[in-house]
């Protein structure tokens, strides 16, 4: 912002935005973009704190590859963000579980006790139908979704 006293005139512009910053957010990548941009950071200083090779930035900025399930808890730590909206249905609680976990259908069958096609069954909106489930998707959550569970 520029000021002229003697003219009662005040100038003002936005700062121009970095080369390749994203003018709508529509891949995970446009987000990791945004966000490393903000920061001053290069692909491989990002690759670094999300625990992945440089050329996997690469892939999900410039191609829209989607990551890898274990690769969402470092993207969302480097975001500071979840880039979803906050999950409303079972369905998407238990899709957010997975994600912010970064764990397989498998493998949070296996924490759960559960049969891993039936996480499948309920991310694709079917009925939690033991209780031991309800209760343990119920308990994770509450510790990984705090503020969601308040709604």
């Amino acid at each position: 912002m520029v000021s002229f006293p003697f003219m009662n005139v005040v100038i003002s512009a936005e700062k121009p935005r970095a080369a390749g910053y994203p003018n709508q957010l529509e891949t995970i990548g446009d987000h990791i973009r945004k966000r490393r941009l903000e920061l001053g950071l290069l692909q491989r200083e990002v690759a670094e704190i999300v625990g992945v090779p440089e050329t996997t930035v690469q892939m999900w900025e410039c191609y829209g590859y989607e990551p890898r399930i274990r690769n969402w808890p470092g993207i969302i730590f480097f975001l500071g963000c979840e880039p979803f909206p906050p999950p409303m249905t079972m369905a998407e609680k238990v899709k957010a579980i997975r994600r912010r976990l970064g764990l397989t259908s498998r493998e949070l069958a296996k924490r759960i006790q559960a049969d891993p096609g039936a996480i499948t069954r309920w991310e694709t909106g079917g009925a939690i139908r033991k209780e031991r489930h309800r209760r343990a998707i119920a308990e994770l959550c509450e510790t990984l979704c705090p503020s969601e569970n308040q709604a």
